[in-house]
């Protein structure tokens, strides 16, 4: 029998708080629900011999993740997100279904901006944030998927 899928719960997100080179990744541990949501484009190549139907291929990717942090001013990372949005920097992620050092923990690393910034005052519960990360045009790399061997 397959081992069970990983739980949410278990799932980490990170920053890098060092270089693209040479990371420190740093879970963002005031994070309540993260998705992490990709998709194709579509590009339509359908012709005349489609038989009257739409063809289409897969085109570029797109990615963002969001994610719902609790708003602890104090904290390290709630302010290097939130700076990176005030300030419109970059920020390198890494949304991984596990610990990031842990053997066969899979995870996308991009470099990104946050796009957007959700404060959320809801009357009986604490102020949390809702943020967009995307991917940036930076000097790394493009966004990848990874495997920690």
């Amino acid at each position: 029998m397959p081992a069970p899928p990983p739980l949410g719960l278990d799932a980490v997100i990170y920053v890098n708080t060092g270089t693209f080179g040479s990371p420190t990744w740093t879970a963002i541990d005031i994070t309540k629900d993260v998705t992490l949501p990709q998709s194709h484009g579509r590009a339509d190549v359908t012709s005349r011999g489609s038989g009257g139907f739409v063809e289409e291929l897969a085109a570029l990717k797109t990615l963002n993740v969001n994610f719902n942090i609790n708003k602890v001013i104090a904290d390290a990372q709630f302010e290097t997100i939130r700076d990176a949005y005030k300030n419109r920097t970059t920020v390198d992620m890494a949304v991984a279904d596990g610990a990031i050092a842990t053997s066969g923990t899979e995870y996308m690393r991009f470099e990104g901006k946050v796009f957007e910034w959700n404060e959320n005052q809801q009357l009986a519960e604490g102020i949390t944030i809702d943020a967009v990360i995307g991917p940036t045009p930076n000097a790394n790399a493009a966004p990848t998927f990874n495997e920690t061997a």
